[in-house]
């Protein structure tokens, strides 16, 4: 699909952003790619992997997608194949990758375990970690952000509107705390 071809990936990033839906989500992505030029960035849930590219073609060292779903994982390798990005499965290579900077992107759900996410978010051992959620899952949020607390600070908290019907809320951690 992308291959590294600059005006296949300008296509595909016109197509995200004429969806009103995805156009919304995308932006928390293009918030964050902002800041990873020559950083090593993980992308948690990545799916099918544009978010996690968006990064190496913001100037990423390296990027680790993450995400449970085979499928996803495969279609992001035949996708978005380069040597600086990597897809996987495999919590143990996510947490080799020694990250500057963490995303955890629309993931959140009533059926995520919130343990689970917030002892890889811990694991990682990233400086920031990026999270938007629906605001549906705020509760779930709000549960996960107290587990991981012992590690990481509250830098900033944003709500924003979706759509005239669903707002989502965007939250910046800093590891600080010992």
């Amino acid at each position: 699909m992308v291959k590294n071809n600059t005006d296949s990936w300008q296509d595909y990033i016109e197509t995200l952003h004429s969806d009103k839906y995805l156009s919304k989500m995308f932006l928390s992505y293009e918030k964050t790619a902002r800041l990873v030029s020559e950083k090593c960035v993980v992308d948690v849930g990545c799916g099918f992997g544009w978010g996690a590219f968006l990064y190496l073609m913001n100037g990423a060292s390296k990027v680790v997608g993450f995400d449970t779903d085979k499928e996803r994982i495969t279609f992001a390798k035949k996708a978005f194949s380069d040597e600086r990005i990597t897809f996987t499965t495999d919590q143990e290579e996510l947490f080799k990758s020694k990250p500057d900077i963490a995303s955890l992107f629309y993931v959140l759900s009533r059926e995520t375990d919130e343990n689970q996410l917030a002892d890889i978010l811990c694991g990682l051992n990233a400086n920031q970690i990026h999270i938007a959620v629906k605001s549906q899952y705020r509760s779930q949020l709000e549960h996960l952000l107290q587990k991981i607390g012992k590690v990481y600070e509250t830098n900033s908290f944003i709500v924003r509107a979706l759509n005239d019907s669903e707002e989502i809320v965007e939250v910046v951690l800093i590891r600080g705390k010992t």
